[in-house]
């Protein structure tokens, strides 16, 4: 994105959040940080957060906000919601599915939680394992230089 494009979504998150004023020094750190992301996945990234956050987002917040847009890493919920299904079925495979799901139903096996009478405990372990396995790896994803470009390339064979 160039440098123009960043100072139109300043612009707009300026008009968006009215108590809030970029100094020149932040909108220059913005622009640094937000380069190597595309325009248009960015543009789309701070509607949604202009939408959903009470507060002007990080350049942090924005850089995830693309990587969730584009990476398909599902959430806590969503991954909970395989899991019970998958000990419902006793279906392992949908479990294999989602690779960080998968490590995380390893930190107590499946066989226990496939089989348990109990399992809550194991299943607040799961979440808990797998909620640190998602920040690591979304966090993977939005250091990742030119994840924007990535983002774009990733996009373009979606719609393909």
């Amino acid at each position: 994105m160039t440098k123009t494009e960043v100072l139109a979504l300043m612009a707009l998150l300026e008009a968006a959040y009215p108590n809030y004023r970029l100094h020149t020094t932040s909108v220059e750190i913005y622009a640094q940080y937000l380069q190597d992301l595309d325009f248009k996945l960015a543009e789309k990234a701070i509607h949604y957060l202009i939408r959903n956050e009470d507060w002007f987002p990080t350049i942090a917040q924005i850089r995830q906000a693309v990587a969730e847009m584009v990476h398909d890493v599902p959430s806590t919920e969503q991954a909970m919601a395989t899991l019970r299904e998958a000990v419902r079925t006793g279906n392992y495979t949908m479990v294999k599915k989602n690779p960080l799901l998968e490590q995380a139903v390893d930190t107590v096996g499946w066989p226990r939680l496939k089989f348990s009478e109990n399992p809550e405990p194991l299943n607040r372990d799961v979440r808990n394992a797998y909620e640190r396995l998602r920040a690591r790896e979304m966090q993977r994803l939005i250091d990742l230089p030119r994840v924007g470009q990535a983002a774009l390339t990733h996009t373009e064979e979606k719609e393909a």
